[in-house]
């Protein structure tokens, strides 16, 4: 069922709080803040044009400036068409990885909690059934998506314990490459069979050191371990990387 607009307050609430002065319901959540005249039975949201969504990671189109996709904490996938202020909200929960296919833009790729989720039209259905085999890969942590930079159809996802790839788009098997890339994963422009990856020890790896970082020159085949060249920050005792560019 769809909850109508007028029940709906967002799920994450951190304060509920009643105004004396006009006896009107507040609610403060991750979505913003709502108010209800009728002690919750129906809410008016108020979050309109506050800029405090919290986005994981964007992704855009080179082909296009105005077209950005990006996975927020706790206000999942949202995609932004053209040059406007519009935002569609694709997907719920919380959003992470997204992607847009340079060679066809109605194809998006985005992820959020443990799921991984492909639409063929824009972001307005979601095909579920394009995962194969890869539900069976979960290991409690969210992926990260990537792309070959030449064959659109060769798409990464990482995990924490593995980077897994889909020759097809993701339509049927995926393959174990190892390492890990629940944090960081990329492709390179020049070097059609370089891939980098972070990964982290476990999903608490906001609050603990120790991520790992991989590269590939093999298209994932085999994997160095960039934590144990000359100069890397020792991960056992340096901040965690968040990201890579």
């Amino acid at each position: 069922d769809i909850t109508p607009a007028s029940k709906y307050v967002h799920a994450d609430i951190h304060n509920l709080t009643y105004n004396p002065l006009n006896n009107k319901l507040y609610a403060c959540s991750d979505g913003g803040i709502s108010e209800s005249s009728d002690h919750g039975v129906n809410w008016t949201n108020l979050w309109d044009d506050l800029q405090i969504m919290e986005y994981y990671q964007l992704s855009g189109y080179e082909g296009d400036a105005n077209k950005l996709i990006g996975g927020a904490q706790d206000n999942g996938t949202n995609y932004r068409k053209n040059n406007s202020s519009h935002y569609y909200h694709i997907e719920g929960a919380d959003g992470y990885s997204a992607l847009i296919d340079y060679a066809d833009t109605s194809i998006l790729y985005f992820t959020g909690n443990e799921d991984m989720v492909k639409s063929t039209d824009g972001g307005n259905s979601i095909d579920n059934t394009f995962l194969g085999d890869y539900n069976g890969n979960i290991d409690n942590s969210w992926s990260m998506m990537a792309m070959h930079p030449t064959d659109h159809n060769t798409i990464y996802s990482g995990k924490r314990g593995s980077v897994f790839k889909s020759t097809n788009g993701g339509n049927s098997s995926w393959i174990d490459k190892g390492a890990g890339g629940d944090i960081a994963l990329l492709t390179c422009p020049s070097n059609n069979s370089r891939i980098y990856a972070c990964s982290g020890p476990d999903v608490n790896i906001k609050l603990l050191g120790g991520t790992q970082c991989w590269r590939s020159d093999f298209g994932g085949d085999s994997w160095e371990n960039l934590n144990l060249s000359p100069g890397y920050p020792d991960p056992s005792t340096e901040p965690h990387v968040t990201d890579m560019a």
